[in-house]
């Protein structure tokens, strides 16, 4: 991967990095001391971390998290709830766990989404969520961010499942060296596939995200975001297509004699 990464090096100027302060915050104000056991709170706080900070993600980490919920809190200014607290809470527990199953490297029959989903509400009832409600919109939630499309079969509305869609997929909107290194860190996360092939995935990805009406489902995202989303997808379809020196050298036709 090292010819695309240093392809990208080239257009990266000035990186914003992102610090968590307030992520874990955040996650203990959603439990009230005088409604849950804290050390159940902390003890569940503490698993989402340990596969947060494993040393294969790059992209998938705390910061993308934390990234989310900013999102969601943007999006929450715009579109009101009756319900607020309770879409909210759904949303924001949906946004802890949604990556917190990601093993690129290890395919199976069932998806990450699928075991994160599963791994939420099983956690979410250790600490003392009994609401099946609220268990039903956080499993959909995370299920949904498989495929990135809302689906009107399920029981959570149209609208919260966007909300969450635009809240994983916003980094496409973000400023350009913020995109650049998120770009760099998938990367570094499929570093074990061969270059050629993962130039191929990746290009896939990003003209199906771009053939698409829209990137964003939300009409807030479209408008604050859409323009700045398919110019970073732009940006790393150029980079994408230019050939590194394996590319050449495969492309080499011997002359005949």
């Amino acid at each position: 991967m090292s010819s695309y990464l240093q392809e990208l090096e080239l257009l990266e100027r000035n990186i914003t990095m992102h610090e968590s302060q307030s992520i874990m915050t955040r996650w203990f104000n959603l439990f009230p001391v005088d409604e849950f056991n804290q050390d159940v709170v902390k003890a569940v706080y503490n698993k989402i971390v340990d596969a947060y900070c494993a040393s294969h993600r790059h992209y998938h980490t705390m910061t993308h998290i934390e990234n989310m919920l900013d999102k969601i809190d943007e999006m929450f200014n715009i579109y009101k709830f009756e319900d607020r607290p309770e879409k909210k809470f759904a949303l924001y527990c949906a946004a802890y766990f949604h990556d917190i199953v990601y093993n690129p490297q290890t395919p199976s029959k069932f998806s990450d989404e699928d075991f994160s989903a599963q791994f939420a509400v099983d956690s979410l009832k250790e600490i003392g969520i009994t609401s099946v409600h609220t268990l039903e919109r956080v499993f959909e939630l995370i299920h949904i961010t498989k495929v990135h499309q809302v689906d009107e079969d399920l029981f959570t509305d149209n609208t919260m499942q966007a909300i969450m869609i635009d809240a994983d997929m916003s980094i496409m909107g973000a400023h350009r060296e913020d995109y650049l290194y998120y770009a760099k860190n998938i990367a570094l996360e499929y570093s074990f596939v061969e270059e050629k092939q993962f130039r191929q995935g990746r290009t896939k990805f990003l003209h199906d995200i771009a053939s698409r009406d829209a990137i964003f489902n939300t009409e807030y995202m479209r408008q604050v975001y859409e323009s700045d989303a398919r110019l970073n997808i732009r940006t790393e379809l150029a980079a994408l297509d230019k050939l590194s020196i394996d590319d050449l050298l495969d492309n080499i036709t011997v002359p005949k004699d």
